[in-house]
């Protein structure tokens, strides 16, 4: 059986973020998309983790202006 979800160090590891920043796109609806099946169980189904991906990488790059 394939693996179908990552964990929350697994994603952390992925997008190079602490734990707590992880929480943080959480609450903001910034990252990836996630599932809470209990109070204390997060997963990140990996085919949701790839589309999310490529938006990112397809969304224009913000610039700032000095």
């Amino acid at each position: 059986m394939e693996k179908q979800f990552y964990r929350i160090k697994e994603m952390a590891a992925l997008l190079d973020v602490s734990l707590h920043h992880l929480r943080k796109m959480r609450k903001q609806g910034s990252g990836p998309p996630f599932l809470q099946p209990s109070p204390y169980l997060i997963r990140y189904p990996i085919c949701g983790y790839e589309a999310w991906k490529q938006r990112k990488l397809e969304e224009p790059k913000k610039t700032t202006r000095g």
